[in-house]
């Protein structure tokens, strides 16, 4: 058979899709997860949901504007359980979509001020995962709060960075730490999403302590640049178009950082 593609129809459709996947070691309960997600985007009029899976589901719009509305408020958590969202490209089967990576907005503190630059903000992005974004206010640049802000994708198949030391001339290492904003449920003893301690695979026997904790999710962000799940933005697509739009494959997050003794690894 000689099958044409309709890339102007499919072009359209594209624009209103959104494939999803919650983390989760166990089948959730769909109807559950239908009911949280449709009140946590209750400043979208009307959309669809349909199951592709365990765990997994398309979410068509009625327009551009609404699909962009939900990415530029990444990561979604339902039920304790993060949400990657990814586009439908043309040209790509649902089963080549990659549901391993997810958008996080990272906070990095405990930097030396004289560190505190563009240069090394996007270092340590690039070494997290894709870096996507360094915030930085207009005015006063980076160093305007108490740490440094980046957007970046990020293989939640391995273990989350927590941070690294950082050696410093005439004066003893720190340790420069990472905080994961509107984190969802994660293993203290491996350090991956879907799971806790409890019911961890990756281990052969139970820890005798604990490599993670707490100290891994960051302090609520009430910046006047962020958008609370039910509020409305107006364009909806600014950055969210940029990055998805042209839809970079995942790069696989390198294993350290090295630069000199500069080696990220779980804490």
């Amino acid at each position: 058979m000689n099958l044409q593609p309709a890339p102007e129809s499919a072009k359209a459709n594209s624009d209103k899709i959104l494939i999803g996947r919650l983390v989760a070691d166990r089948p959730l309960n769909k109807f559950a997860i239908h009911s949280s997600i449709k009140a946590s985007w209750n400043f979208i009029k009307n959309f669809l949901i349909e199951d592709l899976g365990i765990n997994k589901f398309i979410f068509t719009f009625r327009s551009t504007q609404d699909k962009f509305r939900v990415l530029n408020q990444v990561p979604w958590n339902f039920k304790g359980h993060l949400l990657i969202l990814k586009p439908w490209p043309l040209g790509a089967t649902l089963q080549e979509i990659n549901l391993n990576y997810a958008i996080f907005n990272v906070q990095i503190h405990r930097l030396p001020l004289d560190h505190i630059t563009l240069e090394n903000a996007i270092e340590i992005g690039k070494a997290l995962g894709s870096l996507i974004k360094v915030e930085e206010d207009p005015l006063y640049g980076l160093a305007f709060r108490k740490y440094i802000r980046i957007k970046v994708e990020i293989d939640i198949t391995k273990p989350l960075k927590q941070g690294f030391m950082m050696p410093r001339v005439g004066n003893h290492e720190v340790w420069v730490a990472f905080k994961y904003e509107k984190l969802s449920d994660i293993c203290y003893a491996c350090g991956r999403l879907g799971h806790s301690q409890i019911f961890c695979g990756y281990l052969s026997s139970p820890p005798t302590r604990l490599s993670y904790g707490p100290w891994i999710r960051a302090e609520f962000n009430n910046n006047p640049d962020s958008v609370q799940p039910n509020q409305q933005t107006d364009s909806g697509q600014h950055e969210a178009t940029e990055y998805f739009e042209k839809f970079i494959p995942p790069v696989s997050s390198a294993d350290g950082y090295n630069k000199g003794k500069q080696v990220i690894f779980p804490r």
